[in-house]
């Protein structure tokens, strides 16, 4: 079972019924299931299609409206399920990127010299990597989309 999931986050103009705020909650809770969160239409395009190859129940949750404008690759690539990425390195800080803020973390990452890591799935956490991560850096910070 795949869900494609849109609305994630709190997305305002829609009024409070269509409002994503509650499904990383509840599906975490279920066994088995993969959760992704793309970044832009290239990695919801990947993410779909590594969520539909997942054995067992899989959702992808992306935010209303227009995504950044990423160049989109013919094939339909399957990322490896659980693993984030790095995007930038820096030093001290960390932000660590749930889906569409990723933009937004680059630039401030750009402005205070920290490190970016797009984490791709909420479930199962790349725990791997968020320890490494955690060693090189002295401050964290997390961003999910609200809006």
């Amino acid at each position: 079972m795949l869900l494609a999931i849109d609305r994630a986050g709190l997305v305002g103009a829609d009024g409070p019924t269509h409002a994503g705020a509650f499904d990383l909650s509840f599906l975490r809770c279920i066994p088995n299931m993969l959760i992704a969160t793309p970044s832009d239409e290239h990695e919801c395009r990947c993410l779909l299609t590594t969520a539909f190859h997942h054995d067992g129940p899989s959702a992808v949750r992306y935010p209303r409206g227009s995504g950044p404008g990423a160049i989109l690759s013919p094939e339909l690539e399957a990322f490896p399920v659980g693993r984030g990425v790095l995007r930038r390195s820096g030093h001290d800080v960390a932000l660590v990127v749930f889906g569409a803020p990723l933009g937004a973390a680059l630039q401030v990452a750009e402005a205070i010299d920290a490190s970016v890591a797009d984490m791709r799935f909420v479930k199962p956490l790349d725990r791997n990597c968020c320890g490494n991560w955690r060693k090189a850096t002295s401050a964290w910070s997390r961003s999910r989309k609200t809006s």
